[in-house]
């Protein structure tokens, strides 16, 4: 199975924060940024979120716009690197973008200069990375399924962080 097939942890978390806090996409232009299987944009978009799903893989865009069907939903894809650029969103949704310390190094400027921008940043991870989201102000935790744990028989804290 692809890395991005499963629910990671930080996708798993900033869903279920979504549908308990629907006032942070609602209405709003969001970004899943590495979306992956897009858990964490379908969660915006079932909370009337207009949603863009960015992910390098052409097949987890296709899985995106698949999940999006089968939940009555639509999204649009991107297979664009966004790195370094400025979006057109109003919230960045980053499930597990800081999953090593290389990704961290190359995620967590540009996360930071859209925040800047007055771009909301919402960040879902277990900080795998000691120090790397040390400055993220912490909304709130879950416990996640291990990676890759489709039973949930391994869980660990996950937080739900802003920049």
């Amino acid at each position: 199975m692809p890395y991005w097939a499963f629910a990671w942890p930080g996708g798993q978390v900033l869903a279920r924060f979504l549908l308990d806090q629907p006032q942070w996409v609602r209405g709003r232009r969001v970004l899943d940024f590495g979306s992956g299987c897009a858990l964490e944009g379908l969660a915006a978009a079932l909370q009337g979120a207009s949603v863009l799903c960015a992910d390098l893989d052409p097949q987890a865009a296709g899985l995106a716009r698949r999940n999006a069907q089968a939940n009555g939903v639509t999204v649009e894809t991107t297979t664009e690197d966004l790195l370094g650029r400025d979006v057109d969103a109003e919230v960045i949704l980053a499930g597990d973008a800081c999953y090593e310390p290389a990704l961290a190094q190359r995620v967590l400027p540009w996360l930071t200069a859209q925040a800047a921008r007055g771009v909301r940043v919402l960040v879902g991870d277990p900080l795998r990375v000691p120090g790397a989201l040390d400055g993220a102000r912490r909304l709130s935790t879950y416990d996640a399924s291990f990676d890759g744990d489709p039973r949930g028989l391994t869980v660990w804290p996950t937080h739900v962080l802003t920049l």
